[in-house]
């Protein structure tokens, strides 16, 4: 079996993950009796967000653990490809809390955090929909490339990145061929981009109003720009399915 071909998929597991995670530990920020309730006792926000945080993340290593060691007593003497394995899986799962960490700041309901997690992460696979049902029609000859969009959209990229070559067979044994230094530096800059999600969500928290709890949208000068965003996908949903634009 070629253990390399699972690693890509997982992304799309810690994406799902990451967002069910962020929702259940910010769910405060929901509710308006709760956020007041929490804030009027005597704790400080800085404390409240990274115990949160270190919860979201304990919530990832301790199934990784769990299941790294399960793999690594299933492939004996190549223990550690399950260690790395799991480390690139948590690098993934980095971006993701981060991103979801940062739609927790940005609404005042889990709906529109789910929303706006999902038009982080599909963005630019939005935007090359977009223009090819509309504007690529328009231009004869002229293809866009998938590629060159998928590349900012990290889903599409890690799941299909394969970040190690290995073979491992019970009968036949296994052998390493390398890593795929490429799809590493990929994965590393993702996980950077999740911890600056991350920094960013700090900031909008120190600025959030108590009151914004159960609004869609938490800062009225991001209403705007997710209102023409919304307004473009709905938009792009419809002229696929009825030829209306």
């Amino acid at each position: 079996n070629d253990l390399h071909y699972i690693m890509g998929p997982v992304a799309i597991c810690h994406m799902i993950y990451a967002l069910i995670v962020a929702a259940c530990l910010f769910g405060d920020l929901f509710d308006s009796r709760l956020c007041n309730g929490l804030h009027a006792m005597p704790l400080r926000k800085e404390g409240w967000l990274l115990t949160n945080l270190i919860s979201g993340f304990l919530f990832a290593l301790i199934p990784a653990v769990a299941g790294g060691l399960v793999a690594a007593i299933a492939l004996q003497e190549y223990y550690w490809i399950a260690l790395l394995w799991q480390a690139t899986s948590l690098l993934q799962y980095v971006f993701f809390f981060g991103v979801a960490v940062f739609s927790a700041m940005c609404a005042g309901k889990r709906l529109s955090m789910t929303a706006i997690y999902c038009l982080i992460n599909f963005l630019s696979m939005l935007i090359f929909w977009i223009a090819t049902l509309v504007y690529q029609p328009l231009l004869p000859g002229v293809v866009l490339s998938e590629e060159s969009f998928s590349a900012f959209c990290p889903v599409v990229s890690m799941a299909s990145h394969r970040y190690m070559d290995f073979y491992y067979d019970k009968i036949l044994g296994g052998y390493f061929r390398g890593f795929m230094t490429q799809d590493l530096h990929y994965l590393y800059i993702c996980a950077g981009l999740g911890l600056l999600f991350l920094a960013l969500a700090w900031l909008l928290y120190r600025n959030r109003q108590l009151e914004s709890a159960g609004d869609f949208i938490s800062f009225r000068p991001m209403r705007m720009v997710f209102l023409l965003a919304y307004t473009f996908a709905i938009g792009s949903l419809v002229f696929a399915f009825t030829g209306v634009f």
